[in-house]
């Protein structure tokens, strides 16, 4: 399980590319277990203090491309606890990219 808090992301502290290492780092981590190549990970968001001004559309693309083909890893599922309303606009891009 992946846990993500992106209200607590600062672009001006954490760069995109420190951000798509720690990703990176995250997924090899948990490539190092049998039993979650074989289930597939899952990412738990906890959207809670984010704005939309801290969505970084790059970061997300970057991320997917990732999950995609570079990455031989499975994504079971993706839980959103406590969506904030701007999220309804966000969502259907991060899925399109996803694929």
């Amino acid at each position: 399980m992946i846990m993500i808090r992106p209200g607590i992301m600062d672009a001006c502290t954490n760069p995109r590319e420190s951000k798509l290492r720690a990703f990176w780092y995250l997924i090899h981590a948990a490539l190092e277990d049998v039993e979650t190549q074989k289930r597939g990970v899952v990412i738990l968001a906890d959207p809670r203090n984010s704005k939309f001004s801290l969505f970084d559309r790059k970061l997300t693309e970057m991320m997917s491309e990732s999950f995609r083909g570079l990455l031989p890893m499975r994504l079971s599922a993706i839980h959103i606890c406590r969506p904030p309303t701007f999220l309804r606009f966000i969502f259907p891009v991060v899925k399109i990219l996803l694929g």
